[in-house]
């Protein structure tokens, strides 16, 4: 909302301080013999060298001196078992492998650069939001404190605006993570943007297609809030139309019957050339007791602009406005061969690989916690035991999501239940497969087909028909009814 464009003072006068790419991680990972072998490449982009702490550090963690591959590009490989490395920085993650006769089930997920506390997350944004309301309340008071309105408009926003900036902060923060848990880490590849690797010039054109393509989801919610709680219409909105914004804000939320005064002030301050907007929030910033007291420990003579900046930085609210988060490129290639069972990544056939591309937010050297979640990649794929099956069954009757279940299954199942069923599987074949409809565990009152939904799709993939349904049980009727 316009009384609240104070947003945008901070974006532009902070803007040169946010960060670009750093550095550029390309994972490859490949399961050999139930480990996972990691080759990890790091790259410092624009000529930005790779700290000689993350050098050693990462040497530490693959117990090997890495291939130097460009004078600011190193190779590190080696082979993990379990648990994954945090070689990337503020992640973990795990392999997991169980078998059967009938083929292995493999799991990998892995995190990177997040904090997995949701409620200290939220906290911090909705404390960055009292203090904006903070910021723009005493800067629209230092405008305008004097004019018919002011105390309306100054009530609104300590009020109605708050709470609907909190939920629209909680919105944006849940589209956030969204992305992360959908493994889209921002921004994918985009239509006429180039790859995650693009240019900075075309950055903008990228964001917005990326807003576009996830137009169908938080994006349209936090429009419909917009809407339904009377800030404007779906047409004035998408316009931006910021004087019939401001204009219903005056006079349908704040109550401001005439408001001349204030929108006369708005389009004079406003004004796109003459750009007043700037010099007045900066003459209101150097104003406050925060900013005074931040300023007596820079030296004489520093830049006064500059020193605004750097000021501004150190809010809390800087932290969700500037785009400085997303500094890395990440870029991980998981080969499985066999399209997996699940995955939030991309399934490039031709290489047989799951792909997950993008950015990721910037190193945290100063152990300060991230603002968001942990960015996830995770996949879960089976690969069958060709001879065996073929042998029992006269070809490969469970893959995939089938095999992975069944294998999972099998692994959950008690010493005495799954020796139970290795005995019974012994015996089973393609010819006999409906023997299978009466199996069942010691102990459970129904078949297994019936009890078990893993051992319902076996049943499928080997004879091609699905289960019977079970026969109904002969209750007596209920009393008073023939």
């Amino acid at each position: 909302m316009k009384s609240l464009v104070v947003f945008g003072a901070i974006i532009v006068l902070a803007a040169p301080l946010s960060g670009c790419p750093r550095e550029r991680y390309t994972l490859r990972l490949e399961v050999d013999e139930h480990e996972l072998k990691r080759e990890l490449t790091v790259e410092g982009l624009e000529e930005k060298k790779i700290p000689k702490a993350d050098l050693r550090a990462l040497k530490k963690i693959y117990r090997a001196k890495p291939r130097k591959l460009d004078k600011q590009k190193y190779r590190f490989v080696g082979t993990f078992r379990g648990s994954t490395p945090d070689d990337i920085g503020g992640g973990n993650g795990s392999l997991h492998v169980v078998s059967s006769s009938l083929g292995e089930a493999f799991s990998y997920i892995e995190t990177f650069r997040g904090d997995d506390d949701p409620a200290a997350q939220l906290e911090a944004r909705l404390a960055a939001v009292d203090q904006l309301i903070k910021i723009g309340r005493g800067w629209l008071k230092y405008e305008l404190g004097s004019k018919a309105g002011f105390e309306r408009l100054d009530k609104f926003i300590a009020t109605t605006g708050r709470n609907d900036l909190r939920a629209l902060m909680i919105y944006s923060w849940l589209e956030a993570n969204a992305a992360a848990e959908s493994g889209d880490l921002f921004p994918p590849e985009l239509p006429g943007s180039g790859s995650a690797g693009s240019e900075e010039a075309g950055l903008a054109d990228g964001i917005r297609a990326y807003r576009e393509l996830r137009s169908d989801g938080m994006d349209v919610r936090m429009l419909q809030f917009a809407i339904a709680r009377g800030y404007g219409t779906s047409t004035s909105l998408h316009k931006l139309d910021e004087a019939a914004l401001f204009h219903r804000v005056l006079v349908d939320k704040a109550g401001i019957k005439n408001p001349k005064e204030l929108v006369a002030w708005a389009r004079e301050l406003f004004d796109g050339d003459k750009k007043p907007f700037e010099v007045s929030f900066e003459n209101y910033i150097r104003t406050t007791h925060e900013f005074r007291g931040f300023a007596k420990g820079r030296k004489k003579g520093a830049n006064n602009n500059e020193v605004v900046g750097d000021y501004l930085v150190t809010l809390e609210i800087f932290d969700f406005l500037t785009f400085s988060p997303s500094q890395d490129e990440l870029a991980v290639g998981l080969v499985t061969d066999v399209e997996p069972a699940e995955t939030n990544g991309r399934w490039d056939a031709a290489s047989g690989t799951v792909r997950w591309e993008g950015w990721i937010a910037g190193r945290n050297d100063k152990g300060e916690p991230y603002l968001h979640l942990p960015d996830l990649c995770h996949a879960s794929w089976a690969l069958p035991n060709t001879a065996a099956q073929r042998k029992q069954f006269g070809k490969v009757v469970l893959e995939r999501a089938e095999l992975f279940d069944y294998t999972n299954f099998y692994n959950v199942l008690s010493d005495v239940h799954r020796e139970q069923w290795d005995r019974f599987l012994a015996g089973l074949n393609a010819s006999n497969i409906d023997r299978l409809l009466d199996f069942t565990f010691d102990g459970d009152d129904k078949p297994a087909v019936h009890a078990h939904l893993p051992f319902a799709l076996f049943y499928k993939a080997v004879s091609g028909k699905p289960v019977p349904e079970p026969p109904e049980s002969e209750t007596p009727p209920a009393k008073g009814k023939s």
